[in-house]
């Protein structure tokens, strides 16, 4: 999409470079008219997501936190940086799932059955495809996830080795520094959103607005590739639309990690190389955020899990900030969860 909202300006996080997910990046050689007609549903799609984006709710200054394990607390210190991590691969791929199954149900609602054509019946087929894995053919979304919650149960046990990791507290207006830094992506940071109301209520008008440019290939005879080509640039259009609403939703059962999410993003043509890492049988890709050469100052905090032996893992945070950070950590900013709980 041209995606003004998915440009420079990351509110919260100030103004990076220009990104845009647009008909270059999924169009398709085919006449004039139609052309225009997938220029015209790139714009009204980027009109409704951009009005989305608008009235997200922004992280103001303060300290959110960062819930990791020992090996985190490490790499996190060694390294200086937070990795952000394709949403493709995040550890919890339901979070994409929740947002993009609203998404079908709204298709299913707005769009006549697949069966009573064969322009929609394609359509239906190419969006399946790319909104569960063609993504990443056009565009590269990463994300780093924080919270607002110092000592979240929930959060200690899903993310933090069942409670014997650590919640690494950052100072949100010095992280911005280490995104202004880095010019490659385009950066915004924003409040997660729990309620499935409203992300029906999107989803449903994205799906309103495609609707109809479906039928445009039965007017103009499209059939065999010709066919295929259109309806692969409409449903890419629309799956970019909705895979970036769907990104800013969780579900409400997960609503007490008061989730903050920072988020890259870049056009796959412009996109800088990325690293990789290993996990079992898939290689993730991952970017940087080097917060610790810009501003070391952004550290505020380390509180141990709520299940940690307190001597070993205490001796363990004080030792990895002895070890990589130049500037003396005060003891007494590093605390120790205050929730009655004990791993199995």
């Amino acid at each position: 999409m041209s995606s003004a909202h998915a440009r420079g300006t990351a509110a919260g996080c100030n103004t990076i470079p220009q990104c845009s997910f647009g008909m270059e990046e999924v169009g398709v050689a085919i006449d004039a008219q139609l052309s225009k007609a997938l220029e015209e549903l790139d714009s009204k799609l980027d009109g409704i997501v951009a009005s989305f984006i608008k009235d997200l709710k922004r992280p103001g200054e303060g300290v959110v936190f960062h819930y990791t394990d020992d090996k985190g607390l490490r790499g996190v210190l060694e390294g200086g940086s937070l990795w952000l991590t394709d949403v493709s691969a995040m550890n919890d791929p339901s979070e994409i799932r929740h947002g993009m199954a609203a998404a079908e149900e709204a298709l299913a609602a707005i769009l006549p059955d697949p069966r009573s054509s064969p322009a929609y019946d394609v359509f239906r087929r190419h969006f399946r495809t790319f909104a569960r894995g063609g993504m990443h053919q056009v565009a590269l979304m990463l994300t780093c996830s924080f919270s607002t919650r110092t000592d979240d149960l929930g959060q200690w046990r899903a993310y933090a080795d069942n409670g014997r990791g650590y919640a690494l507290g950052f100072d949100l207006k010095e992280l911005k520094k280490a995104v202004i830094k880095r010019n490659d992506f385009a950066f915004e940071a924003f409040e997660v959103i729990y309620d499935d109301d409203r992300l029906r209520a999107v989803m449903k008008e994205l799906a309103t607005a495609v609707n109809p440019y479906v039928p445009l290939a039965l007017d103009k005879g499209l059939e065999g590739a010709d066919l295929h080509d259109y309806m692969s640039s409409v449903s890419s259009l629309l799956s970019i639309a909705m895979l970036q609403v769907s990104t800013k939703f969780k579900h409400p059962a997960y609503k007490n990690e008061s989730e903050i999410r920072l988020f890259a993003y870049s056009a796959k043509s412009i996109a800088p190389a990325c690293k990789r890492r290993f996990r079992p049988y898939e290689m993730v890709r991952y970017i940087e955020l080097e917060w610790k050469a810009t501003s070391p100052d952004a550290l505020q905090s380390v509180v141990i899990g709520p299940s940690a032996n307190q001597l070993v893992s205490r001796r363990f945070a004080e030792d990895c900030l002895e070890a990589w950070l130049e500037k003396q950590f005060e003891q007494q900013r590093i605390s120790v969860s205050t929730i009655p709980y004990r791993a199995l």
